[in-house]
């Protein structure tokens, strides 16, 4: 995937569920929180938000596509069950509330999005127009509709953390017969939002490992046939 392209072989990208995040201590080797597209509405349990929110309130950077967002005071009158995660900035005194527009690919189109460099990005996916547009003075502008000042992209602070939400698919390959010069400025709205995040991106220069990483297996007393398991399962 582009994530996977784009970060390695500085991270490792792993898919999560739900009960990942309700039952394993993901908080401690996570840099970053991405939540992709959704088909349906997001509802999460309190327990997995209220996590969410903490992670990232200390330090940590959450991700969200095909998503809204909306940042508020305390007198703004915004009703957070209207919204799937909240996150606040103690320092400003407001709050970044987030959402998930539905959809399916089926439903999507072509746009071309401006990026903060002021370069054209042609062929970005999009599936529904996400609200972006009350997020006060303070977020950095990642990209704008083409030929608008329509805010498709932007990143803001949440006390020691950052969040970054999308409208448009910045994740998904652009159309083939646009080339790979477009393909290649798509994934650079994908870099400057990670590198927006506070994440350190590889560069050119950089390498792979040149050799296999050694892995260690483990099992509790309890459980000695476990590795032995998983083993014979590779066979």
């Amino acid at each position: 995937t582009s994530l996977r392209s784009v970060l390695y072989p500085h991270y490792t990208v792993q898919a999560v569920t739900l009960q990942s995040l309700l039952s394993r201590p993901w908080t401690t080797s996570c840099a970053l929180l991405v939540f992709p597209a959704c088909r349906e509405h997001v509802l999460l349990p309190s327990s997995v938000a209220s996590s969410i929110r903490s992670f990232v309130e200390r330090g940590g950077a959450f991700l969200g596509l095909r998503a809204g967002a909306r940042v508020g005071g305390a007198l703004s009158g915004i009703d957070s069950g209207d919204y799937t995660l909240r996150f606040q900035d103690k320092s400003s005194g407001s709050s970044i509330y987030v959402d998930f527009v539905p959809g399916s690919d089926a439903q999507s189109e072509r746009i071309s999005v401006t990026s903060a460099k002021d370069v054209a990005v042609n062929g970005v996916l999009e599936t529904f127009s996400a609200n972006l547009s009350q997020l006060g003075t303070s977020p950095i502008i990642l990209g704008r509709r083409a030929g608008s000042n329509e805010v498709l992209g932007a990143s803001c602070k949440a006390d020691s953390g950052r969040v970054a939400v999308w409208g448009a698919h910045v994740e998904a390959p652009v159309h083939p017969e646009l080339g790979p010069h477009s393909e290649e400025r798509r994934k650079d709205l994908l870099r400057d939002t990670l590198q927006s995040l506070g994440l350190k991106l590889p560069t050119a220069n950089d390498e792979g490992p040149s050799h296999p990483l050694p892995q260690l297996m483990t099992a509790p007393p309890t459980r000695p046939d476990l590795v032995t398991k998983v083993l014979s399962s590779w066979q």
